[in-house]
């Protein structure tokens, strides 16, 4: 109950702020959120609290809304990555550095499971945020393809 009232203030607040503003605090929630979650676990493992979400005066729209401008972090942090790799591929022998793909691979994972994190507070289920996750990749490889086609209009 004392994490659904903090989470209701504190988005309250920082969902005024700008983009970056709002992304960070999305990830303090995230944070906050995993931490109360292992402490009940560790205080008393065999009581079974039930997961901590939002429940303060935000309609689901609004939620969605919050929940896609966190993907957007997170799209453009996989764009981030992948070019990355790839650039890693095309280095020296088309290989990249084994440990910094193993690294790579590691963020992806925590990104991902984040943004599992984030819509379980917000209460949207993995269906809804798969789907909005796929559309906002499709999105971005759309407006990539979009970018390299002008790119040949150059010549």
């Amino acid at each position: 109950m004392w994490a659904s009232q903090w989470l209701q203030s504190f988005w309250t607040k920082q969902l005024l702020s700008d983009k970056k503003a709002r992304i960070a605090a999305f990830d303090d929630a995230i944070v906050f959120v995993t931490s109360a979650e292992q402490l009940c676990e560790e205080l008393a493992p065999d009581v079974e609290s039930g997961k901590i979400t939002y429940e303060g005066p935000l309609r689901y729209r609004a939620l969605e809304d919050a929940f896609s401008t966190y993907l957007d972090s997170t799209v453009e942090d996989v764009t981030e990555q992948t070019s990355a790799m790839l650039a890693g591929l095309m280095g020296e022998g088309g290989f990249g550095d084994p440990s910094q793909m193993e690294s790579m691979g590691a963020k992806a994972e925590e990104s991902e499971k984040k943004r599992v994190i984030f819509a379980s507070i917000l209460k949207i289920s993995d269906g809804k945020a798969d789907k909005m996750l796929q559309k906002r990749m499709e999105e971005t490889q759309r407006d990539m393809l979009s970018k390299l086609g002008n790119l040949g209009d150059f010549s």
